[in-house]
């Protein structure tokens, strides 16, 4: 089988200008407890670093993928992409 991957629209923002709806999008996973909802960019990541804000988990996992080269701070120009995608046999 093979994966299409339709692009839907392309943009370019601010890196903080990132919505809380988008940050969810790019993949972060997501964690139900007793004591609420917390969210982090890896699945088996530890304890501390899981987040109430979807927005300080998608910082957090920048951080730790393009921080060195690309700081938060900066708040770089990104592409945005929305996409969608379709499983075919």
């Amino acid at each position: 089988s093979r994966l299409s991957v339709e692009v839907i629209s392309v943009r370019i923002a601010r890196l903080h200008d990132l919505s809380e709806d988008e940050a969810k999008a790019t993949g972060l996973f997501k964690s139900e407890r007793r004591d609420g909802t917390f969210w982090c960019d890896l699945p088996d990541a530890p304890a501390g670093e899981w987040w109430v804000d979807p927005l300080d988990a998608y910082r957090a996992g920048w951080e730790v993928t393009r921080g060195k080269r690309s700081p938060w701070e900066r708040n770089e120009w990104i592409w945005m992409l929305s996409v969608k995608g379709e499983k075919r046999s």
